[in-house]
């Protein structure tokens, strides 16, 4: 049975949407951010490497992903296509959890809100880097063989503007410890004396720099990134007369929602 509606005998007033208005507004007041896409990792675990009991041979295929996969760090996303958009960025939040009932890390998890415009239509998992920004990230690494050590992020060097004038670096603490393990064996290191950060890396320069094997403590700065977890308006479509003879359909910006992922779990994938 067919069912059509009853038109209404007068429409009320339309007030459109203006799309262009919007995209001055990213333009001029939106922020610098590198939208990286993700897609599903093609990596298989085998019933073996997923410790299954199974009758299937060990080399049968699963749904699971690869712990060991090199691309995805066993999450199960890639990164791809990488590039820089204008974006304006909302509700910057975090509630700090440390002394929580429940305990957790030493932050939450932080949280932002993303306005794209439509062609800028994010999928679950992308990730958004904020270029112009950043953020303290603490980490102990490993000394590798070579001169240069490769942190989870990049660092990133942040301009100072100080009472005795300007200074910029990367690193705003580094500590070592000897290979045994104590602390007391180590010592600090400091940037543009012992090593350079230039590159987005660390490159070791000085003389007694730490053995190959020896850990280091790090604090340093880099860019914060965020992972798509929500879209609560991942549609948006309207339909537009202003000015025209006819309504006809456009698609409005997106709005979607993002967590913080230095303080969530390690570096999700690998990147482009």
């Amino acid at each position: 049975m067919q069912l059509p509606s009853r038109a209404p005998v007068k429409l009320i007033p339309r007030a459109d949407f203006k799309p262009e208005e919007f995209r001055k507004l990213i333009f001029a007041q939106g922020l610098n951010v590198r939208w990286e896409q993700s897609c599903l990792c093609p990596c298989n675990a085998p019933i073996a490497a997923s410790g299954f009991q199974s009758t299937l041979t060990p080399t049968a295929a699963t749904t699971r992903n690869r712990p060991d996969c090199q691309a995805c760090n066993g999450r199960g996303y890639l990164y791809h296509d990488a590039q820089e958009i204008k974006a304006l960025v909302t509700g910057a939040r975090k509630t700090d959890e440390r002394f929580s009932q429940v305990g957790g890390s030493e932050y939450a998890d932080g949280q932002i809100g993303l306005s794209l415009l439509p062609e800028h239509l994010p999928a679950m998992g992308d990730r958004f880097t904020l270029i112009d920004a950043e953020l303290i990230y603490r980490e102990v690494i490993t000394r590798g063989a070579s001169a240069t050590d490769t942190l989870t992020y990049p660092i990133s060097r942040r301009a100072h503007d100080l009472a005795g004038g300007a200074v910029t670096f990367g690193v705003r603490y580094a500590r070592s410890a000897a290979l045994d393990g104590t602390v007391t064996g180590g010592r600090a290191f400091v940037e543009g004396v012992d090593f350079t950060t230039t590159t987005g890396a660390l490159v070791w320069t000085a003389p007694d720099a730490p053995p190959a094997g020896a850990r280091v403590a790090l604090e340093y700065y880099t860019h914060p990134a965020y992972i798509i977890t929500g879209q609560p308006h991942a549609i948006r479509d309207a339909y537009k007369q202003f000015k025209a003879p006819a309504p006809f359909h456009i698609s409005l910006p997106i709005y979607a929602e993002a967590r913080l992922e230095q303080y969530g779990a390690p570096r999700e994938g690998a990147g482009p």
